[in-house]
């Protein structure tokens, strides 16, 4: 995203955060919470649950699990975040604040060695979800999440 929009961007998120903030405790906020509690103790979604569990613990779970936490690995040691202030404030909305003023002054760096090594870990979870979307665990569990959607 050119940085010429962010301004923008940060703009329509704030508007929809203060239209979130509005709703809550109202009539729409408590219909929408009951609305995901029923949808949540269907039979669908308990059987989507066990499903994600069996396939986290599987194989071929594990095995997506170690690529991602490389992937994290690889950000962690190669981005670089710059020009964080440091903050002296114990209140949340504070700290909130400070964040949102600073936020276009971050500078963010990554090397070429960096961005090939994030490209590389990142290629290697590519290649793991096709593996991984071939199995049998992987079938099931999606079967049972497009059933209960």
């Amino acid at each position: 995203m050119d940085n010429a929009h962010v301004d923008n961007l940060s703009d329509e998120l704030d508007d929809v955060a203060d239209q979130y903030e509005h709703l809550k405790g109202s009539k729409w906020d408590k219909a929408y919470k009951a609305a995901w509690k029923k949808a949540l103790s269907t039979k669908a979604a308990k059987a989507t649950f066990r499903r994600m569990h069996a396939f986290r613990g599987s194989k071929e779970g594990k095995m997506l699990h170690k690529e991602m936490v490389d992937l994290k690995r690889a950000v962690k040691k190669n981005l670089k975040v710059t020009d964080l202030p440091d903050s002296d404030s114990s209140d949340e909305e504070d700290i909130e604040e400070d964040m949102e003023d600073i936020a276009s002054t971050l500078t963010i760096k990554v090397t070429e060695e960096g961005q090939d090594a994030i490209e590389k870990d990142a290629i290697k979870i590519k290649a793991s979800m096709k593996k991984v979307k071939a199995t049998a665990v992987y079938k099931k569990f999606e079967v049972s999440m497009k059933k209960w959607l």
